[in-house]
């Protein structure tokens, strides 16, 4: 997940700013944040984002499903970052 932001940030431009937050400060932070109107951060997330979603080997999978070869896709997401680098 890391080489996939440290790429956008690249992309982007922009700085990389990673910090680790233990488990036990982002639970709590996900329990508060979600009181707000319009939480940035909830406690779902932090349990969807706690485990892999992808499994090792399924970007083969996906090659063969899409019947397309997605070695070029750093490419490919530079080239889509670089038309929305001012909204970011």
């Amino acid at each position: 997940f890391k080489e996939i932001l440290s790429h956008i940030f690249l992309s982007l431009k922009k700085k990389e700013r990673f910090f680790y937050l233990p488990s036990f400060l982002a639970i709590v932070q996900g329990k508060i944040l979600e009181k707000l109107p319009k939480p940035l951060f909830t406690y779902d997330q932090y349990v969807t984002l706690s485990h892999d979603s992808i499994s090792k080997g399924s970007e083969k999978l996906v090659s063969e499903i899409l019947k397309k070869d997605l070695s070029n896709m750093k490419i490919t997401t530079s080239e889509y970052l670089k038309k929305f680098i001012d909204k970011v």
